[in-house]
């Protein structure tokens, strides 16, 4: 199940507003610091979007290559997006949804899977997600990766094409101020 939109009243934005939550609420478990003393601490902690590089893409675009992660002698297959990334120390990630801009039809990537200290903790169908009007699926039940962990995300290629995909993943990441952006 998906929300097509994220708006107040849909549920995919209430998962949202308790991932931002349960991020923040991590941070203040690993300070070990309760009440004012939480609070005041998390003034150094700033919000910010997803980056590509923030889940180890090193191509400052959502574009998956052919040559490469989607690129395999066998297709109808897993394929890996992001092959075990460690989440940089400092930074808490959450990821909520995607966009699927590609006019490929079939859509190549119909399935998503994500595991999070090699314990798949996802399993997204993304299958039309290219047909809707956004081309966007926002999930009620977003993912939450704490710093130091090592993610992999994989696809399913449910057609026999490898060209490049563009699929752009939604969320936010909390971090300490000042390693990427300041207040």
């Amino acid at each position: 199940m998906f929300d097509y939109e994220f708006k107040p009243g849909y549920i995919s934005y209430e998962a949202f507003k308790e991932m931002r939550a349960k991020l923040n609420g991590t941070i203040k478990g690993e300070l070990k610091l309760i009440g004012d003393a939480a609070d005041r601490a998390m003034t150094s902690y700033i919000e910010r979007d997803l980056r590509q590089e923030d889940i180890g893409l090193t191509n400052p675009t959502w574009r998956f290559p052919a040559t490469g992660s989607l690129t395999s002698a066998s297709t109808l297959a897993w394929s890996n997006l992001v092959n075990t990334f460690t989440i940089a120390d400092n930074r808490y990630v959450g990821i909520n949804g995607v966009r699927y801009p590609s006019d490929e039809s079939p859509q190549v990537l119909t399935q998503l899977r994500i595991d999070k200290a090699n314990k798949t903790v996802r399993y997204w169908s993304i299958q039309g997600c290219n047909t809707l009007e956004n081309v966007s699926m926002f999930f009620p039940d977003p993912v939450t990766i704490e710093q130091n962990v090592p993610i992999t995300i994989q696809a399913y290629n449910a057609t026999t094409t490898i060209t490049p995909q563009n699929l752009i993943f939604t969320g936010i990441v909390v971090e300490k101020e000042g390693i990427l952006t300041s207040k």
